[in-house]
């Protein structure tokens, strides 16, 4: 199949590849139990009261969910000690933690049970 290579044609890849992320995430969200879902939104909520001005995003996989955390502040676990306390708390409980020079994100990925 050839692509075409067009603003427009660009636009409809970028639309497809969207949904398609959208479709997954939603499809492998029903893989999980609701402790499991909501230990990944009171994870994400915690999160929210340390980046205050960051925007947040939750997928969910096959393996493991991830809270992508967009935010100028990655290097935030340095000076808020509550911040670095939690992260100690969530490595304890398996949860690791990666971050993303590039796109100034930090992402938590939350390992299925």
């Amino acid at each position: 199949m050839q692509q075409i290579h067009t603003p427009c044609a660009e636009e409809q890849y970028k639309l497809g590849a969207w949904l398609n992320a959208q479709t997954n995430n939603l499809l492998n969200r029903q893989h999980y139990s609701d402790e499991e879902l909501l230990r990944v939104d009171r994870i994400a909520q915690h999160l929210k009261t340390h980046y205050t001005d960051a925007e947040f995003y939750i997928n969910y996989r096959k393996t493991k969910a991830t809270v992508k955390v967009v935010t100028g502040e990655t290097h935030l676990h340095t000076v808020d000690m509550d911040l670095q306390q939690y992260m100690d708390v969530l490595a304890q409980q398996g949860v690791t933690v990666a971050y993303n020079a590039n796109t100034s994100a930090v992402i938590y990925s939350i390992h299925k049970k």
